[in-house]
């Protein structure tokens, strides 16, 4: 963080108990590399 590179906050209450399980891991891996491919870190 200390590099001034984005930093993205998620939510994790719609992850953890709003999906089930794979589904939410699956959502979760997707979003990530989104932010990723963007420059930012998750």
């Amino acid at each position: 963080m200390s590099s001034s590179a984005p930093v993205v906050a998620l939510e994790s209450t719609i992850i953890t108990h709003g999906m089930p399980w794979p589904d939410n891991l699956a959502m979760l891996e997707r979003v990530e590399a989104a932010i990723r491919a963007e420059g930012a870190t998750p």
